[in-house]
């Protein structure tokens, strides 16, 4: 949310510098050449924000099935070896 925000605003800055100067009769170009790497700056920085959102949502998932599918299976190994040992101790 804050990202977008900054974005938003980073957005109407350069769109109202752009129109002021283009009002004034000034030359844009010096503008335009400044606020091009702001702007790939600030999408960088988003597309990492949201691509780390998504990896820690992925890895939250991950791990919580990781770990209740490892305990089930630690049961039932343990179980199956409890079995096992009974069933031949008892042979």
């Amino acid at each position: 949310m804050r990202s977008t925000v900054l974005q938003l605003g980073i957005a109407a800055l350069v769109i109202a510098g752009f129109v002021v100067l283009t009002l004034k009769g000034s030359d844009t170009v010096g503008f335009v050449a400044l606020v091009t790497p702001i702007l790939g700056a600030v999408f960088v920085i988003n597309h990492l924000d949201h691509r780390s959102d998504r990896q820690d949502e992925a890895l939250a998932t991950i791990t919580r099935q990781t770990n209740g599918v490892l305990d089930e299976r630690i049961k039932e190994g343990v179980k199956a070896a409890l079995a096992e040992r009974e069933g031949t101790a008892t042979e």
